[in-house]
């Protein structure tokens, strides 16, 4: 593996599509992985990757999503990849 292979885990949401030039300009949703990105709920028109079909889920009401997201971000995943869980 080389370094150029190596991504961050919490990423701008154009490295979800790179030919999409419409994406380099958004600046208020990122992505976590290449599957999950996160939207503040604050956000609005925010440009989402046409790649794949991104579906908005809910994280389970517990503590620990209560602390880091404070229930202020819309968090959506490739189709794709939550049928796979």
């Amino acid at each position: 593996m080389t370094l150029r292979a190596l991504k961050p885990v919490m990423r701008p949401v154009f490295m979800a599509d790179a030919a999409d030039l419409s994406l380099r300009a958004e600046d208020k949703a990122f992505l976590l992985g290449g599957d999950i990105m996160v939207i503040p709920r604050w956000a609005n028109q925010v440009a989402e990757p046409d790649k794949g079909t991104w579906q908005q889920f809910t994280l389970e009401k517990n503590a620990l999503a209560k602390m880091f997201l404070n229930e202020q971000f819309t968090v959506s995943a490739l189709t794709e990849e939550l049928t796979k869980c």
